[in-house]
């Protein structure tokens, strides 16, 4: 193996993750995280047509998805980056927040024909994407720098 091989393997396993469970990790953790936001933005979405549901909806619409949209990417990149993700699996853990967000206001605005807000959907799009990909970039450096920690503490 030449040595220009080996750092063309060490650059994929950066960028795309380890290649023995690469679409079994990107299905946990991107797949995973994904349905975790479609499923509260459907709660609230459908909680709010159910007056007997207002205390969940309220919950979860005032705590819990902002702390998922804003807070959950670091974290999750930072584990998917420990557990030897690649950098595009965390990037791509930054983008489905907001691109989830976006969607799902989209389709409510079409079936409702009613405005989302003062704010253009476009511009609020790339505000979450963003600070998504802005955590996730943050939680991918905390994941790496972890993993050889661990490494050089176990060596």
């Amino acid at each position: 193996m030449s040595p220009l091989s080996s750092v063309t393997t060490f650059e994929s396993t950066r960028l795309w993750g380890r290649p023995d469970d690469r679409r079994r990790h990107w299905r946990r953790f991107v797949g995973g995280f994904a349905a975790l936001v479609l499923a509260l933005l459907l709660v609230v979405l459908v909680g709010k047509r159910f007056p007997g549901a207002r205390g969940l909806v309220s919950l979860v619409y005032d705590a819990v998805l902002p702390a998922v949209l804003f807070c959950a990417p670091p974290v999750v990149s930072a584990v998917s980056a420990y557990s030897d993700g690649g950098v595009f699996a965390s990037l791509a853990v930054g983008v489905v927040p907001g691109a989830l967000f976006s969607v799902v206001l989209g389709l409510m605005r079409i079936a409702t024909g009613q405005s989302t807000g003062e704010a253009p959907l476009w511009a609020l799009a790339l505000a979450f994407v963003g600070i998504g990909v802005a955590g996730a970039v943050v939680g991918y450096g905390v994941g790496r720098g972890l993993c050889r920690l661990a490494e050089r503490r176990s060596a």
